[in-house]
């Protein structure tokens, strides 16, 4: 006969569709409510529920699928089992997978990532016991679908493909959200995160969070040296050397942590020379706080091999914005502001220097980066980091 238990869930008229994100936690509010505990029954099923699932009280139901083997992307088993799980009328594919044994705080665990919305989320939909919960389904682990991925796919001299750079993205916006509900994720890892195929076999990145702590400066930056450290493992599982660019980018990870996704997304690697020069001519607009960090940034004014000389052409442009304006070479940000002067006023350097230069503000821009190759991010960062 198959084995009957009660759901221990502080939720049992639970629906899938029903879970909201959580509220931030009131001043004085008490914790959330325990669950009741398991009774002899439930305590003796959990040890078969991974053989026989079934019936559970109320109007939710597990039922073992006659394929409940989940293999991964390289056929080994996962340490899933798949049931169909019905929720009234509703019968959806879900998994179980063991959780936090004999975890004191999964109860407040619970209640934060049950609720927890976000597109690179799992779903946790519920539990039997700290040890048993109920997840959505995916299609097998990231990092086993990394193995079976041609380093081509991935990867373009150092840089990661928009297949993978999408991830980051969304793995780091994940975080954000968390962190915005005063939380952090605690010790993530490649091991939490998996791959659903979308169809046409689009893979989509999943994350299972069942860890979660309260937030603190220590726990924040672990969690960002965490997704920095995951990001670095996908580099090295394929052997490949990040480029300059991208480790800029990893760089960016947990220091531009406001509108942290949004952030990532429009890294300067990846712009043009039009957008980078619409950024340069927002340098007008920067704060003398924004001035001071790109002035202790690392930013340099060029010089040649020797470390004195200047560069004739920049010397050049020196002398001729000097009839404007006045340049601190002990200061950046002049360097900065020099060079955003000169993009927009283009037109009216002499002709010597727009020969040099190609004769438009593309050839300034390719001559900024022969001169400073990392100016773009530095000042990236230095606008926006919080």
């Amino acid at each position: 006969s198959r084995i009957t238990f009660p759901l221990v869930s502080p939720d049992s008229s639970f629906s899938p569709a029903a879970a909201a994100t959580p509220a931030p936690p009131m001043a004085g509010a008490p914790d959330p409510l325990q669950p009741l505990p398991p009774d002899p029954v439930t305590v003796r099923a959990i040890k078969d529920c991974y053989r026989e699932p079934g019936p559970i009280k109320g109007n939710v139901k597990l039922e073992p699928c006659d394929d409940d083997v989940v293999l991964d992307f390289d056929h080994t088993t996962m340490m899933f089992q798949k049931c169909t799980c019905q929720v009234g009328t509703f019968k959806l594919t879900r998994f179980i997978k063991k959780g936090l044994a004999s975890s004191k705080d999964w109860a407040l665990n619970y209640h934060f990532v049950s609720a927890l919305r976000h597109p690179a989320a799992m779903q946790v939909e519920n539990f039997f016991h700290s040890e048993c919960v109920v997840v959505s389904e995916v299609n097998g682990s990231f990092d086993k679908w990394l193995g079976t991925m041609e380093t081509a796919e991935l990867f373009d001299e150092g840089d990661m493909r928009p297949i993978l750079r999408k991830m980051v993205n969304q793995l780091a916006g994940l975080v954000q959200s968390i962190i915005a509900w005063q939380k952090c994720p605690q010790d993530l890892s490649m091991e939490d995160l998996y791959i659903k195929l979308l169809p046409g076999g689009i893979p989509k990145l999943q994350v299972l969070i069942l860890k979660v702590q309260n937030c603190s400066i220590i726990a924040e930056e672990q969690a960002w040296k965490n997704v920095r450290e995951i990001v670095k493992e996908w580099f090295e599982q394929h052997d490949v050397a990040p480029s300059s660019a991208s480790e800029d980018f990893i760089s960016c990870i947990g220091v531009l942590t406001k509108n942290t996704q949004a952030l990532l997304e429009d890294h300067p690697d990846e712009w043009d020379n039009m957008k980078k020069g619409a950024f340069l001519m927002e340098t007008y607009s920067y704060s003398r706080q924004v001035s001071r960090r790109v002035n202790t940034s690392g930013l340099r004014w060029p010089v040649e091999a020797d470390g004195v000389t200047t560069p004739s052409l920049l010397s050049d442009l020196i002398r001729h914005g000097e009839k404007h304006a006045m340049y601190d070479k002990a200061f950046a940000s002049d360097y900065v502001r020099l060079l955003r002067n000169s993009y927009k006023h283009f037109k009216d350097l002499p002709e010597h220097i727009k020969q040099k230069l190609g004769g438009n503000t593309d050839g300034l821009i390719q001559q900024v980066e022969k001169w400073s190759p990392r100016i773009w991010h530095i000042l990236y960062v230095a606008l926006h980091m919080t």
